[in-house]
């Protein structure tokens, strides 16, 4: 014991110091994965909650109202929740991770982070903003705007599946946007086609 020193405290060695920058960069590693799995679950949930608020707000409405049961009411009553909620919001969100913390998206899907993110980011908050105008307008903005997300969300999946097939990629944030996405476009697809073909406004914007 070095005289003068407290018995009730351990003396520094390098021993103890090695241990404690270990120990120190143990808590930060642990931390910084706690961060990384925060913002992917963030965006999960607000997915999740947005397809909820569609299916459920369209079955409302259409239970209320009978006369909206046919292939155009329908297909216009699901777009009307689905294009400002899951394309809208869901896309200004995605937007958001992407832009502003591209390292923990990345790492969700497997991958490397990059500059391609901004662009992924722009891309996603073109939709979304697109998305949300539908609340104002209808018609052929809803088409366009319905055709553009299917294209995206189709595209974005044949990536997500070919990383998969190639490189073994089954991270959650990969797996999931390849099968999830797929599935969303196609509908979202149906519904455009059904509704331009269903309401008479849309095809009179078409031929116009």
């Amino acid at each position: 014991m070095v005289p003068g020193s407290n018995p009730g405290r351990l003396t520094s060695t390098p021993l103890t110091s090695s241990f404690r920058s270990h120990a120190a960069f143990a808590r930060r590693s642990s931390s910084r994965g706690q961060r990384t799995r925060t913002i992917p679950r963030v965006l999960f949930v607000v997915v999740a909650v947005m397809a909820v608020i569609t299916v459920v707000g369209a079955a409302a409405q259409l239970a209320r109202h009978p006369e909206l049961r046919t292939a155009a009411g329908t297909s216009e009553t699901i777009l009307s929740w689905y294009l400002p909620s899951v394309v809208g919001i869901v896309g200004i969100f995605v937007f958001a991770g992407h832009a502003f913390v591209p390292g923990q998206v990345a790492a969700f899907i497997g991958w490397e982070t990059g500059p391609f993110q901004f662009e992924v980011a722009i891309a996603n908050l073109a939709l979304g903003v697109l998305g949300l105008l539908c609340l104002r307008w209808r018609g052929g903005f809803w088409l366009a705007t319905g055709i553009g997300e299917a294209i995206w969300l189709v595209g974005d999946a044949i990536g997500h599946l070919r990383d998969m097939a190639q490189r073994q990629n089954y991270a959650p944030g990969n797996a999931g946007s390849g099968y999830g996405d797929l599935v969303v476009g196609v509908l979202t697809l149906v519904l455009v086609v059904l509704y331009w073909r269903s309401v008479p406004s849309t095809r009179t914007e078409w031929n116009a």
